[in-house]
């Protein structure tokens, strides 16, 4: 799948019950986060100073409530690149 349709379906009204882990690193990697380290089911992400840290379902599912906050950090990042 790729990247605007991931996003289109992290924006739906509706947040999805989970997503994969892989399409959630392809957008915050093309958000500017870095892949910086992963310890079992938690895998944190680093853009400047703010740190990410996704913890998933089973090693690969991204649950509903980390999409709402991974949803907002992708905004701050569209309002950043807007102000530039």
């Amino acid at each position: 799948m790729g990247r605007k349709k991931i996003e289109q379906k992290l924006f739906e009204e509706r947040l999805p019950n989970g997503m994969r882990l892989k399409e959630i690193a392809l957008l915050l990697k093309y958000y500017g986060y870095d892949q910086d380290n992963t310890k079992g089911s938690h895998w944190t992400f680093i853009r400047g100073e703010k740190v990410k840290t996704v913890p998933t379902k089973n090693g690969r599912v991204v649950t509903k409530h980390y999409l709402g906050e991974i949803r907002q950090n992708i905004i701050e990042c569209q309002e950043e690149a807007n102000n530039v």
